[in-house]
């Protein structure tokens, strides 16, 4: 076997606090996993592989007829550095989230949103401009972008005209 194995009087003697469902040793809990006779030790093996290749911590009892797998539920007593990252990591997404929500804010509350109408208006400039292919480059740009007013619409519906002096006219059709 590739770990240790431990019997119930070997962790108590190392500060181990056991109950029927937890167990608390060197500051982590451990909550009760498979209980296997000791005759099926290759299932055990195995189940404890699939937790190493998961990086989930175990521990694994004895008993006079069976191996019991625990395996770590959380960590009681994380370290400074580790509530420090998570911290920096939490208030990082929150502020991300908040800027995004203030620019839809803003996006939304300006008249330079994207109405059906000025939608419509686009794809009718657009056909004028490229022809039958206009329903395509507008579905795909409709789909592949996180456009937040007219202009940056416009503009990504200019990037899948694959002319030049198409784009030009399609710009001059849109009026910008």
């Amino acid at each position: 076997m590739r770990y240790r194995v431990y019997t119930i009087d070997e962790l108590k003697k190392n500060g181990a606090e056991i109950n029927e469902s937890t167990l608390h040793f060197q500051g982590k809990l451990f909550k009760i996993g498979p209980r296997i006779r000791k005759n099926f030790s290759d299932a055990v093996e195995e189940y404890c592989s699939f937790c190493l290749t998961k990086k989930l911590a175990f521990l694994v009892v004895e008993d006079e007829v069976y191996l019991t797998v625990w395996k770590q539920d959380q960590v009681l007593n994380p370290s400074l550095g580790d509530l420090e990252n998570s911290k920096h990591t939490l208030m990082n997404q929150l502020e991300t989230n908040l800027e995004l929500r203030n620019e839809e804010l803003v996006a939304y509350q300006s008249d330079d949103t994207l109405s059906p109408e000025f939608l419509d208006q686009c794809r009718q400039s657009l056909l004028l401009t490229v022809g039958p292919i206009a329903d395509i480059i507008f579905d795909e740009a409709l789909s592949n972008s996180r456009v937040l007013n007219r202009e940056q619409f416009i503009e990504e519906l200019a990037k899948h005209i694959p002319d030049k002096n198409l784009v030009d006219i399609f710009f001059r059709n849109c009026q910008l």
